[in-house]
Formats: structure tokens, sequence, C-alpha cells
């Protein structure tokens, strides 16, 4: 059965790193690890030299490596940082970008900052390679056409070798590369506003280009995943974000169209993938924008509503959290914002950590300090189900009239959790250059309760 509860059942909220309630009056004894209660910042590494815009604004960590995406002016300028951790310190040791910049903008990649589509994972990284969406990235300058790109990156010990993917099928502002995804054996692309199939045109409802990992060729993708209701709907936008559950392998996709949902694909040896479960939205409110993130991992399944309405609250936002049953997933859990305005549900991650299943959902609007942001981490346990046990936020207030737009994005794999905050003005340097915050596990010596 789903529970539901409210952060207005969590009075404390602390800055920055936070020890759970169950964590308070204990006595120094036997070491413990508090998750994230370690925290690294790292300002825009363009900030002091060429300013460019946006650090942070999509994130993405797996084992030792983490990505942060800038949107640059425009479009133009944008790239995606890579960072290792070498000796026990997150470096800098790469710079991603497009082989191809447009001279009028518009190119976004590894992160889009258009009105509130910022909603797309347009990076992932598995193993040695790292995808990177350029959603406005035109085929042909002179077209105006922005139809998008998507770029495959592999590691190589003379550096990152790039291979740019471009989809003819995809046809004018279509945003290939909205959403990009490394499964176990495939990449794919999602196009949110692909019209039709194979460049037909009709309304925009979005389409995900499956490939191997050997193809060097936009076009030759295996497969076209495809709405299982696209029949004449309009805003389907199937495509906008995805997930991957690499356990169960089922690829998750969410759809704008009325109503709200999610499609969840899995692979069969005869027929590729098929939508094998359509999941309707649990939000009250029609346009609650169920989907705008989610994540999956190990039998679990997180989507976020950052419009939703629980109490009739404007944008207070709900996060879902479905658990794969028998023979599928089932509402387990909803988690909704404490106030009106918080977009609680803007972006989201569920990762399986040393101490369980854990998720983390971002408010973008959380106004703990003037609309600064927040990430509330929530572990599963079977005693007591879901329960809130951290609250962080940006230990800045540069007191601009900017909102830093922290957890904007987020993205956490076992007990890392990086999030960013691409509106973030560094002192002196200028605006919304943005920074990005890295939280670890810490050993602490509180353990027995008094």
């Amino acid at each position: 059965m789903a529970t539901k509860h409210t952060n207005d059942d969590h009075t404390i909220s602390y800055r920055n790193n936070i020890i759970s309630k169950s964590e308070q009056g204990v006595e120094k004894s036997d070491p413990v690890t508090v998750l994230y209660s370690g925290s690294t910042a790292i300002t825009n590494p363009g900030a002091f030299s060429d300013p460019q815009y946006g650090f942070g604004i999509s994130t993405y960590v797996s084992g030792n490596v983490i990505t942060a995406g800038m949107y640059g002016t425009s479009g133009t300028g944008a790239g995606v940082y890579v960072f290792r951790k070498l000796n026990g310190t997150w470096t800098n040791t790469a710079l991603l970008s497009a082989s191809h910049i447009d001279s009028d903008g518009g190119t976004f990649f590894g992160g889009e900052n258009s009105s509130f589509e910022e909603n797309s994972r347009p990076v992932c990284i598995l193993g040695n390679r790292i995808s990177v969406g350029a959603p406005y990235e035109e085929h042909d300058p002179s077209q105006n056409h922005y139809e998008g790109v998507a770029y495959l990156f592999n590691s190589e010990s003379s550096g990152w070798a790039r291979t740019r993917l471009i989809a003819t099928a995809s046809s004018d502002a279509s945003r290939y590369g909205q959403s990009t995804l490394l499964g176990d054996n495939f990449l794919a692309v999602g196009a949110r506003d692909k019209q039709g199939l194979a460049g037909s045109l009709g309304n925009a409802q979005g389409v995900i280009f499956m490939y191997d990992y050997s193809t060097t060729d936009g076009n030759n993708f295996f497969q076209l995943l495809t709405s299982s209701t696209r029949t004449g709907a309009a805003s389907v936008f199937l495509g906008s974000t995805m997930a991957f559950d690499y356990k169960n392998r089922i690829l998750f996709s969410a759809e704008d169209s009325s109503p709200e949902r999610a499609e969840l694909f899995a692979s069969s040896s005869t027929k590729g993938w098929c939508v094998f479960q359509t999941i309707p939205s649990d939000a009250g409110y029609s346009s609650a924008r169920y989907g705008y993130s989610l994540d999956a991992c190990d039998d679990y399944f997180v989507v976020g509503a950052p419009f939703d309405r629980p109490g009739s609250d404007v944008n207070r936002g709900t996060a879902f959290i479905y658990k794969s049953g028998s023979s599928q997933y089932e509402l387990e859990h909803t988690i909704s914002g404490s106030a009106a305005g918080e977009l609680f549900g803007r972006s989201v991650s569920i990762t399986s950590g040393s101490t369980g299943i854990v998720a983390i959902v971002g408010s973008q609007e959380d106004n703990d300090n003037g609309e600064d942001g927040a990430s509330q981490v929530f572990l599963s346990s079977s005693n007591s189900g879901w329960s809130l046990i951290s609250k962080m936020i940006s230990p800045v207030d540069d007191g601009s009239g900017y909102q830093d737009d922290y957890a904007t994005s987020l993205h956490s794999e076992g007990d890392v959790l990086v999030v960013g905050s691409y509106g973030e003005n560094i002192e002196g340097e200028g605006s919304r250059l943005g920074r990005i915050y890295i939280y670890e596990p810490q050993v602490t010596l509180n353990s027995k309760i008094s």
C-alpha cells in the first residue's frame, strides 16, 4: 500500500549538511558514517578567464567521474566539464565541447536554459563513455532548422574521442539530443519535438532513437521507440527525459500529453524494445508536469511533478516512488513539498547506497533562503518506510536578486551526490556563472543515543 507524507512533518532544517532527527542527541562513541555530510563546492572553472554561464545546468556522477554542463551564452560556448577523483580530490580533467558551433547561437551542448525546459538529462556516463546532447545544434548552419545533434565520447589514452551523431529523420527543431542515455549495450537519444515518424509532419509527439555502440552514423539506429497511443495526440514529448534500471533492463520515459504519464519499455529478443507498462500520473493536478524529472535504480522508479498542487498550493510539487512488484511497478510512496511555489520534484535521483535505497528530490525554489533551492534526501526502511534524513541548501546567498537555482539538476550514485546550482553569482566575476556541490559520506563519532 502506498504511503504519503508532506515535508510539513519535518520542522527542523539545517544549512548544507544535516543529520537526521533520529541522530540528534547522541554521545560520541564508535565511528559511524553519515551520508552526504561532507561537501565540496566547485566554482565554474571558466569564471575567471572567459566567463561562460550556467555551470551546473546538468550534472551526473558515475564511479569516480562527475560531469557538469554549462549552457554558455545563448547556447554558444557551451561545454561539459569532466572531473575525476584523483588522490582524494575532485579534479577537472577535461572540457568536452561540440565539434560544430552555430554562429547564431542555439547549440545548448550539455544543457538547455530556455523557458522551463531544463528538465532534460542531456549527459550520461557509463564506464569509459560519456554521451552529450545538443538539442538545438544545426545540421547545416545556413538552414536555421535547429534539428539537434548527439555526441558520444570514448575515453582513450590520448583524451576523449568524439563521435557526432546526426539523424536526418529528426525534423526541424525536433530537439534531438534533449536527453541521452547509456544503457548496458545501447545508446538512446530522445527527440521530444519530433513530428511524426521518419520525417513526416504532424503533432510534436517525440521519439527515442536506439543505437548500438558501434554506430558512427546517426541514421543507423536499430529502433525508434514511440508512444503507445501516438494516434493524433499533440504535445506528447516522449524522450524529454529518460532513465534506465540496469538490474531489470527497463527503460523509462514520460509524456506530457493529457493525461500525463510514464512509459516503461522492456527488451524482447523477438520484438525489440516495446512498451510493457504505462503509468498514468498519480498527481492530483492535471498539468503537474508529471515526469518532468525521473530516475530508476534496482526495482525502484522515482518521478517528479513540480507543478503539482497538493492542498491547492500552486507549484508546491510532488515526487512519486514506485517499486517493481511481481509483474509491474506499483506506487509505494508519495512525497509533497512543504509550501506553494517550491517546485518540489524539479529534479530527482534514486540510488542504492551503503545504507539502502535513497531518493533525492530537488526543489528549485524552496524559500528557506530567498528561493535559493534545496535538495532533500529520503531513506527507505523496511521498518518505517521512507523518511527524510537530510536537507541541503546552497551555502551561498549572493544577495543579487538572482535565484541560485540550486538543485535544478542533481544526480546520485552509491553514496555520492552532485547538485548543480547554475544561477549562483561568483563574487567579482559576474552573475549566473554557477557552482556544483558534491556530497559524500563522512565518518563521525556520533552513534550512541544519550
